[in-house]
């Protein structure tokens, strides 16, 4: 079992998540959790505490929005996939169909050897949810039948300011011992430029072995995403252990520990994904822990 703590931290701007059927479950202090329908995902989990919002959707085990209170989603939803789009609650439940919704996910790592996506259990399947005495949400995943692994986690918010403490863990609840770490996919809009550090040590490449085109540029110690609709991805060494996204005059940024051990590719702990309407931010194997917050841009990028 590899228990994950994640923190998510920041500022943003614009809409407010509207819904039918709010009704508050849990309420102490300055946080209050309510139940809600939030793009036609029927009893959605609103998390504020006056100065941050979460809202999370257990039906497809995501985190679909994340922002200041009333404030704009920085991450992207898939519009063509909302139940409000699709009138379906869940897209062929019990049998496997990749749906790309857009959010927050857990996946399973090492790419090479457990594949991509991953099987529909681990990927989106329905998560029980139990709150906590202390105003935490937990979410508890459907077992995947291929590999007898099992995602949980658990979801608080502090009772002021931005921070939001994610705990991951994956269970092992099979009869054999297993391999594996959790892969952490964040999707952004595509409408900012993702940064990521290199220091003298990092090294990276582009997935098809190309040389960085009119997407990409290194820029001193950066390596730049500035998207432009093509399908990319790219592969970085650490350390160090953080990516970030640019939007505005907002900066979105993750930041981790990289472990000494990452099986079986520890040379590429960062990757980058580009597509025509979100950049991804991902980060996997043995990340013990993780921070994302949103600061305001001092500089411009050139």
């Amino acid at each position: 079992m590899w228990l994950v703590p994640f923190v998510i931290a920041g500022v943003a701007f614009g809409d407010d998540p509207t819904g039918a059927g709010r009704r508050v479950v849990y309420r102490a202090g300055s946080v209050t959790i309510r139940t809600m329908e939030f793009r036609g995902w029927k009893n959605a989990y609103h998390m504020t505490n006056g100065d941050v919002e979460l809202i999370v959707v257990p039906q497809i085990a995501r985190i679909m929005k994340y922002s200041l209170a009333g404030g704009e989603n920085q991450l992207w939803i898939n519009d063509e996939l909302t139940p409000e789009t699709t009138g379906e609650q869940y897209p062929e439940p019990g049998r496997y169909r990749w749906a790309n919704f857009g959010g927050y996910k857990m996946w399973l790592a090492p790419e090479v050897r457990y594949g991509s996506p991953p099987d529909w259990q681990l990927d989106r399947g329905p998560c029980q949810v139990t709150i906590t005495a202390e105003g935490a949400l937990q979410l508890t995943g459907v077992p995947s039948d291929k590999y007898g692994i099992r995602f949980d986690r658990t979801i608080s918010l502090a009772p002021r300011g931005t921070r939001v403490e994610i705990e991951q863990t994956m269970h092992n609840v099979s009869d054999k011992p297993l391999t594996g770490a959790i892969w952490d996919v964040t999707q952004l809009k595509s409408d900012g430029v993702v940064l990521v550090p290199l220091d003298a040590g990092s090294e990276y490449r582009i997935r098809d072995g190309a040389a960085p085109d009119e997407q990409w540029s290194a820029v001193e110690d950066m390596l730049l995403l500035r998207p432009s609709g093509k399908v990319d991805k790219a592969f970085i060494s650490g350390p160090p252990g953080w990516l970030a996204c640019a939007r505005g005059d907002l900066v979105y940024l993750k930041s981790f520990e990289i472990a000494d051990t990452l099986p079986p590719q520890p040379e590429t702990p960062r990757e980058v994904r580009s597509e025509e309407h979100t950049s991804e931010l991902q980060s996997h194997s043995f990340i013990s822990y993780a921070v994302f917050c949103l600061k305001k841009k001092k500089h411009n990028l050139t």
